[in-house]
């Protein structure tokens, strides 16, 4: 029996193995949702109340046979032609309109804030412009305040309410865009994939939240696509590092991204064959070309805040107010408020992936694991672009090591913003491998996206929910 047999034999009619892990991993999110310990939860929300169970059935069984006709048209019909370009730029402008619209619905009273907010609202009211460790993102609040908040009359809090939430929209913008391009043409699988992706607890920073953590992750994103864009369709690196280094200027906790980004220049920025080639390419205007968007940008930001000055400039560390910045791993430091292998640490890491990205990892790593089988079983076959995966693992893996190992000052629960990002970049790397796994079979993948984004919702909206206006 040749390789291209076995090959076609690993997918059984019952599903897949990675299929099966992601059923049985929705199954238990389901089970801990419904039946989990009250004390496993750190946060009141554990379940949607009732009626929205049946308000799921409602609308499953109606949509059910438009699920199946998209299902079958992916399936057995042909790719969407590349005409869709300005229907698609309608599409990603009306999103940008309804989630600004729909989030002035949020409450923004302090009692709602988590982290750091009343701090940060606090810096516009100073007139405070740069910060240690989030050095840009003090400088977009104020500057949004002083040119139009206070026109309008808007307390520091509703400026940066409003320029989250426009920011927050332009963030599901790159979502969308990605989303199509990873889907290659195929616009319902482009948009199952839009929503995998959205749905994840994420959002909460998208929806107007206080904090400094939307306007990085809305620049890592587009990071992102532009660094999946230079794979799939061949561009240049240059506008990735770019808004990796604008993300890393407004936050440092981007910079984690920073190893997916050494990938895709390595691989796509010097594409010599030969290491000889790459080397002879250091020295030439594409490494100007690439120092000019990152270098020069953050050496420029700190000749800035050196004149101007900037707070926390004493501080030893870039860690929060005690400036640790690990979790300890056998004594207690500062504002510590575990250690690594407390029990208190473990349900945080535990909650936090329920919270914004409930069955992503399982999803990348089971999807991850039989893309390389079926590499293996065929070898003469590519089931994945070069580089695409292993560009968007790195990133991702990054920031997931950091929510693993970083010490929050408030913990899990007022510190979740610092780590909700990975949300969107484990989605975003699960859904890319059940992209490339079903390449050929997209009628698979839609239905597995959209298992993926049910099972988001159904913990996402009772977060989202405790923040609307009652």
């Amino acid at each position: 029996m040749g390789r291209e047999e076995l090959a076609g034999r690993a997918a059984p009619r019952l599903g897949t193995l990675p299929e099966r892990a992601l059923w049985i991993a929705s199954i238990g999110v389901a089970a801990a949702t419904t039946f989990g310990a009250r004390h496993l939860w750190m946060w009141p929300q554990k379940a949607l109340d009732p009626w929205w169970l049946l308000l799921w059935v409602v609308l499953g069984v109606v949509c059910a046979p438009m699920l199946v006709r998209a299902y079958r048209r992916l399936e057995f019909g042909s790719r969407d032609e590349p005409t869709l370009k300005w229907r698609l730029i309608g599409l990603a402008l009306g999103v940008v309109l309804v989630v600004v619209l729909s989030n002035w619905l949020y409450d923004i009273r302090p009692k709602r804030f988590y982290g750091d907010a009343g701090a940060i609202v606090n810096f516009v009211k100073r007139g405070d412009w740069f910060h240690k460790r989030e050095p840009l993102s003090p400088a977009f609040f104020l500057g949004f305040h002083r040119l139009y908040g206070e026109a309008q009359g808007w307390r520091a809090v509703d400026s940066i309410h409003v320029f989250s939430a426009i920011a927050g929209a332009f963030g599901l913008w790159a979502i969308l865009l990605w989303g199509q391009l990873i889907a290659d043409h195929r616009r319902l699988l482009g948009l199952a994939a839009f929503f995998a992706v959205a749905t994840a607890g994420t959002f909460q920073l998208f929806a107007g939240y206080v904090e400094n953590y939307t306007v990085p992750t809305v620049f890592a994103l587009w990071a992102l696509y532009f660094g999946t864009r230079a794979y799939v369709r061949g561009g240049s690196v240059i506008p990735a590092a770019l808004c990796f280094t604008l993300g890393a200027m407004t936050h440092l906790s981007v910079l984690t991204l920073g190893f997916g980004l050494a990938w895709l220049v390595l691989h796509r920025h010097y594409d010599a064959d030969t290491l000889g080639g790459k080397l002879r390419q250091l020295v030439s205007l594409k490494t100007l070309s690439l120092l000019s968007v990152t270098i020069l940008p953050a050496v420029l930001l700190y000749l800035v805040m050196e004149h101007v000055g900037y707070l926390r400039a004493d501080e030893e560390g870039f860690g929060g107010g005690d400036g640790l910045m690990f979790v300890p791993w056998s004594a207690k430091e500062g504002m510590s408020q575990y250690l690594f292998f407390d029990e208190k640490h473990l349900r945080a890491i535990m909650n936090l992936q329920m919270l914004v990205a409930p069955v992503a990892l399982v999803t990348a790593v089971a999807f991850g694991m039989g893309l390389l089988k079926t590499s293996w079983l065929n070898r003469r076959s590519r089931p994945v672009p070069e580089g695409l995966l292993p560009f968007l693992a790195l990133a991702t893996l990054g920031y997931f090591a950091l929510t693993l190992i970083w010490n929050p000052d408030l913990g899990p629960k007022r510190d979740w913003d610092l780590f909700g990002p990975v949300g969107y970049y484990l989605s975003i790397l699960a859904v890319a491998t059940v992209v490339r796994y079903f390449k050929d079979r997209p009628g698979r993948a839609f239905a597995a996206l959209l298992l993926i984004a049910a099972v988001n919702l159904t913990r996402t909206l009772p977060f989202v929910l405790h923040n609307l206006r009652k």
